[in-house]
């Protein structure tokens, strides 16, 4: 089977995820919008909310400091590169935005591979995490339950512009 793209989210732990309605995932769902607008087809593994409350978690979620998101950055880099990870490597990573609370990452990859692909860098990205100064990186126990992932049918090198572009025009890459 070929390569297909997907759209991975996952957050930290505390933060609702794009299936719960307290959170808010409106310019995601806004993008998904544009996607049908463009005749961009595509699954998700759950749908977005009509509305969302933005209602703050309480705890508050973990946020990641720019540090943490800069190692962060350099270890999915590294652990999906060619001669990466075991499990995760050769995952061909299209775009890649970290925030304080979320991991975005469009990849071309085998859906069959995928799956334990993800698992395992959200694994060994805590486990990185947590060898570091814990006052200025989270570790074990920072990722939130399971990710939400979005196969594109279609177009996908439109798919991959309209995202960067969006979230990049937004102000809040980190790229």
């Amino acid at each position: 089977m070929g390569k297909i793209l997907f759209h991975i989210v996952w957050t930290t732990r505390g933060e609702f995820p794009i299936w719960d309605s307290r959170g808010d995932w409106t310019e995601l769902a806004d993008i998904y919008n544009t996607y049908t607008k463009s005749g961009i087809t595509y699954s998700l593994s759950e749908p977005f909310e009509k509305s969302y409350k933005n209602i703050p978690p309480n705890p508050p979620g973990i946020p990641l400091t720019e540090k943490a998101q800069m190692h962060l950055r350099e270890s999915i880099i590294e652990l999906t590169g060619v001669n990466g990870d075991r499990v995760a490597g050769n995952l061909d990573v299209q775009f890649l935005h970290i925030s304080e609370t979320t991991v975005q990452l469009l990849v071309l990859a085998d859906p069959l591979s995928l799956p334990q692909k993800i698992a395992r860098l959200k694994s060994r990205t805590a486990t990185l995490l947590s060898f570091k100064d814990s006052s200025l990186y989270p570790g074990k126990g920072v990722w939130g339950k399971g990710y939400w992932i979005a196969t594109i049918l279609n177009k996908e090198q439109l798919a991959i512009s309209i995202i960067k572009n969006r979230i990049q025009n937004s102000g809040k890459s980190n790229q």
